[in-house]
């Protein structure tokens, strides 16, 4: 996370896991936005939803927060590659 000068009392920029975040740790404040680099590896997410669910739900968190990014979706697109496909049918004979 970066801090730019120009934010300077308009911006707080606080790092860390936002599972151990609490209002004392926000002078008060509650969140406006929660960006979060939560996206993971197919299959698991890292658990993204539900750690970020309790946090938009909590105290710390305004009605109207915003979530960047709000969703996501993870998917699975088939790939054809003759040389996969040869180097694997080496692989499965040996």
């Amino acid at each position: 996370a970066k801090f730019n000068p120009e934010w300077q009392g308009i911006v707080s920029v606080v790092k860390g896991d936002a599972r151990n975040l609490t209002r004392t740790m926000l002078d008060g404040h509650q969140i406006d936005i929660v960006v979060s680099e939560l996206l993971g590896s197919f299959g698991d997410n890292e658990l993204s939803p539900e750690c970020l669910d309790p946090v938009l739900a909590g105290p710390c968190c305004k009605p109207t927060t915003i979530s960047i990014p709000m969703q996501y979706t993870s998917f699975l697109a088939p790939v054809s590659s003759v040389r996969l496909h040869t180097e694997a049918k080496q692989q499965a004979q040996v």
